[in-house]
């Protein structure tokens, strides 16, 4: 479960104050690559509690293109935007949630 992962839901991502810094993972619902965009991807992804808005510069789409352009569960890291009641997460980092999930239990060791 994605809560396991330190992940908020997307009803809390929703609540969060401008500026805060959060992780999210949920289903691309939708990508758009306006052509008026000046090289940004807006990306609509869901999970059980509802959606969040990804907004994804060129920088950041070209250092993570292939996840980017082909992920169809998509995981964030990034900073909060809300402006005029219209909540984006600023995305500064994308990754795969399932790779995540097997990199979690992997046992630890102290030694």
């Amino acid at each position: 479960e994605m809560l396991s992962q330190g992940l908020r839901p997307a009803a809390t991502i929703n609540r969060l104050a401008n500026g805060t810094r959060t992780r999210f993972a949920g289903l691309v619902i939708c990508r758009q690559q306006p052509g008026t965009s000046t090289g940004v991807t807006f990306y609509t992804l869901e999970d059980e509690t509802g959606f969040v808005n990804v907004v994804v510069w060129k920088p950041v789409f070209e250092k993570f293109s292939v996840i980017a352009r082909t992920s169809t569960l998509l995981g964030v890291t990034g900073k909060m935007q809300v402006e005029s009641g219209v909540t984006h997460l600023i995305a500064d980092q994308l990754w795969d949630p399932q790779l995540g999930l097997r990199a979690e239990t992997r046992p630890r060791s102290f030694h």
